[in-house]
């Protein structure tokens, strides 16, 4: 598990389970967890841009043959 403190904030604690190699360095999974982090901020700016609800994508409305949320049997 990975903890990361804010600058801004020292109260506020962000914390990451890394799922590694067990040969894994610190160094690579504070790489990774940052680069998580980009991507999250991507993909909330591209939401933002394309008007994307936080909802719009939850539902069985869509195009799927399947059932959403399944019926119980």
């Amino acid at each position: 598990m990975l903890a990361h403190r804010s600058i801004t904030d020292p109260t506020k604690v962000a914390y990451y389970i890394a799922y590694a190699p067990a040969d894994a360095t610190l160094n690579e999974l504070i790489a990774v967890a940052g680069a998580r982090w980009a991507i999250e901020e991507c993909f909330q700016a591209a939401k933002g841009q394309c008007g994307t609800r936080s909802d719009a994508t939850r539902g069985g409305t869509g195009t799927s043959p399947w059932p959403w949320p399944p019926t119980p049997t």
